[in-house]
């Protein structure tokens, strides 16, 4: 682990930090995996899961409910306001490579069949690409 974090540290000193701010109709939630690597290729599909180091490649590490720190090279706000259809992008890319569980601040019954039908369903080790929303934009 500490051989992993000292291989990321070069690239994550690279990236600028964000904070993406949610309204109070969608609310971040959280996974037994909460950070997550996310490469839109800007045409609505994103791999999931990549190294720190591809061109591109967006970190996503929920805060808390109304809070998500975003690492991206060259960008130079600091605090975004994101649309509900953009939190709920987030959320797709934490559900999708949760190990087992996802933590929200409220009880959902959407939440929990979204998680069942979508949850889990990306390893770091796969390759595959995951279908999100063209207007990706975090």
């Amino acid at each position: 682990m500490l051989d992993i974090a000292q291989d990321a540290l070069e690239s994550l000193s690279n990236f600028e930090w964000q904070i993406a701010i949610s309204g109070d109709d969608e609310l971040f939630v959280t996974a037994d995996n909460p950070i997550v690597t996310v490469t839109p290729d800007g045409h609505g599909w994103a791999k999931y899961g990549d190294w720190f180091d591809v061109p591109g490649i967006k970190v996503l590490f929920p805060l808390s409910p109304h809070a998500c720190l975003v690492l991206q090279e060259h960008t130079s706000v600091k605090r975004q306001a994101l649309t509900p259809r953009m939190v709920r992008c987030v959320n797709s890319a934490i559900m999708a490579l949760a190990g087992r569980f996802m933590f929200a601040s409220e009880s959902s019954k959407v939440l929990e069949k979204v998680f069942d039908r979508k949850g889990c369903q990306v390893g770091y080790s796969d390759g595959r690409f995951v279908k999100i929303r063209p207007e990706w934009l975090v």
